[in-house]
């Protein structure tokens, strides 16, 4: 975690389905090691878009 920022940033290191690996912020609910998530972009405050991680929620498989 990044405890510099209010709240704290929570960092994911993920494996994409295409091989390459990201590390990215991890937005909402917290994920278990090997679960599945999705990938999204927001626009940032300066007009960048940059990658963030979502859980696929318990029902999702």
């Amino acid at each position: 975690m990044d405890h510099s920022t209010r709240p704290a940033t929570r960092l994911a290191i993920v494996e994409l389905d295409e091989g390459p690996w990201l590390i990215t912020r991890l937005e909402g609910a917290s994920v278990e090691r090997g679960e599945n998530v999705v990938v999204g972009y927001v626009e940032g405050d300066e007009g960048e878009a940059y990658p963030v991680v979502t859980g696929l929620g318990p029902d999702a498989s």
